[in-house]
């Protein structure tokens, strides 16, 4: 089937090379179309009958103006998220930690299913604590055009301006930064916040960038009950042993994906 696939202006040049490897792996060129415009066009596909199915990836404010705008297509909208992870007592916890720093980390944060909520069984909070540290310590700050680059900017000055207001909010509010440091220029340092308050911006909104919270919980029950504290739905991890709770947690929690 056609499509025509519109980016967020900052990643025009991204989508343009995503179709080219796309025709250049068979599909017909005249059935991939890229409109780079403003909202407005956006606005106008949506709304154009001959379209039977629209997808779309953002803002809350956003995608559900154009559900309103689709006149007969179907929608398919994923309007974000604060991923949360749980580690039991008797997961791997170095094998835990590893995943968490790599879930939080990669793109720089900038995807909707890093992971952000970070929730630890209080008798081993302590040793996870420091193995994801560690683990955050490792990692490389650099050029992304770079493989061996971890963390890279921000897609812009506003997002990382952003980013380290949330921080400071949650400083503000009680919370101990664990890493991280100052943001220069469009780079935030991979940061770990303990303790932040429910109601700060960390732990309600989608940060979209590298940062991470950590709280210890006094049992699995406590966990899932923080993890579906938070209006969005759609991905959630658990590190565990036990195969009963996992079937818990996937019927407790409204998430996309556990």
């Amino acid at each position: 089937l056609p499509f025509v696939l519109k980016p967020d202006p900052r990643g025009v040049k991204t989508a343009a090379r995503f179709l080219q490897i796309l025709v250049g792996a068979g599909w017909p060129a005249a059935a991939a179309i890229l409109c780079g415009g403003p909202l407005p066009a956006v606005e106008v596909l949506v709304g154009d009958e001959r379209f039977r199915i629209f997808s779309f990836t953002g803002s809350p404010a956003v995608g559900w103006k154009l559900k309103a705008l689709a006149v007969k297509a179907q929608s398919c909208l994923e309007l974000g998220g604060n991923a949360a992870v749980f580690v039991a007592s008797d997961a791997d916890l170095a094998w835990a930690a590893a995943r968490c720093a790599w879930g939080a980390y990669y793109y720089s944060g900038q995807v909707c299913i890093s992971v952000q909520r970070i929730f630890v069984e209080r008798a081993v909070h302590n040793e996870f604590r420091k193995l994801l540290i560690e683990n955050i310590a490792g990692l490389k700050i650099g050029d992304p055009l770079d493989e061996n680059t971890d963390i890279g900017p921000l897609i812009d000055e506003r997002s990382a301006i952003r980013i380290e207001e949330w921080l400071k909010e949650a400083v503000a509010k009680g919370a101990k930064l664990l890493a991280g440091g100052p943001r220069e220029g469009l780079v935030i340092p991979p940061s770990l916040v303990e303790g932040a308050p429910a109601d700060c911006k960390l732990s309600c909104e989608e940060v979209f960038g590298p940062v991470a919270t950590l709280d210890a919980v006094e049992s699995k029950e406590e966990a899932l009950d923080k993890m579906a504290a938070s209006r969005y739905g759609l991905q959630a991890g658990i590190f565990t042993n036990d195969l009963a709770f996992v079937h818990r947690a996937f019927d407790r929690l409204s998430v996309g994906g556990l």
